[in-house]
C-alpha cells in the first residue's frame, strides 16, 4: 500500500445529477486507534475544501514503518 492514511472531501462528483457543487461536506470526528502499518510509502494526506477544514480528527497509538524506496502503485489507472 502507499497511504496508511488518505483523506479527501473534495471529490469533485456525486452519485446523481441532483446536487448543489456549492454545498460542502462536512467532515469531523473521525477517529484511528490500535493502527500498525510496514513497509509503507507514505504516511499520510489529507485533502480539504479551502474554507472547509477537518476538525476533531484523531489519530492515537499509530506506528508507521516506511518503505527504503518508494513503490509503484499496484492499482492501474485506464
Amino acid at each position: 500500500m502507499k497511504w496508511v492514511f488518505w483523506m479527501t472531501d473534495n471529490y469533485g462528483s456525486h452519485a446523481d445529477t441532483h446536487w448543489d457543487p456549492k454545498v460542502v461536506p462536512e467532515i469531523k470526528g473521525i477517529n484511528y486507534w490500535d493502527v500498525v502499518a510496514e513497509n509503507m510509502s507514505m504516511a499520510s494526506q489529507l485533502d480539504g475544501i479551502f474554507g472547509d477544514p477537518f476538525t476533531r480528527i484523531c489519530m492515537s497509538n499509530v506506528t508507521i514503518g516506511l518503505a527504503k524506496k518508494s513503490k509503484k502503485n499496484v492499482w492501474i489507472y485506464i
